[in-house]
């Protein structure tokens, strides 16, 4: 019974947390990647994540701005009981020219080729914030192996300006 007020708590606030629109940006960061719709199953010793988000940074204006939609698919060794359903929200910070460039034009971004840490003070590429550890390796806009077979590809996604309402 504790778990689960616990885990309904957790939801809650969670829930609030994503009402209300990020207005900037964390110092030196280029953008944060908010997945709020995250899927997740486990297995005995493995663990996958799905979900999709955007990704708020700025234009070359300068203007706050959000990438839309942002997919991430994630797992790692670290199942340990068979689930399937709901997750919890993640956050990324990107600090890396390379990965901001990357994930506004709807590039591949793969973890391990980056310095992922979750230490807020460690000089990184991308910060988890939230949502994942560092046992799960990640991919930002993911392509469907078929896609390659047909030679498609997919249009480059826009920065539309951020308003309070987004």
């Amino acid at each position: 019974m504790n778990s689960v007020l616990t885990y309904l708590i957790s939801v809650f606030i969670g829930a609030l947390s994503l009402g209300a629109p990020a207005t900037s940006l964390p110092d030196e960061a280029l953008g944060v990647v908010y997945i709020t719709s995250v899927k997740t199953g486990s297995l005995p010793f493995l663990h996958g994540i799905k979900g999709e988000g955007n990704y708020l940074t700025t234009n070359e204006q300068g203007e706050l701005c959000r990438v839309e939609p942002v997919i991430l698919v994630a797992g790692g060794f670290n199942g340990e009981h068979i689930r399937f359903g709901q997750g919890d929200p993640i956050t990324l910070t990107i600090y890396n020219p390379t990965v901001s460039t990357r994930l506004k034009q709807g590039k591949k971004t793969v973890s391990a080729d980056y310095n992922v840490s979750v230490n807020p003070t460690a000089h990184q590429d991308i910060y988890i914030e939230q949502g994942l550890t560092l046992a799960e390796g990640f991919v930002l806009h993911p392509r469907k192996a078929w896609s390659s077979w047909f030679g498609f590809q997919p249009s480059q996604p826009n920065c539309d300006t951020a308003t309070l309402d987004n």
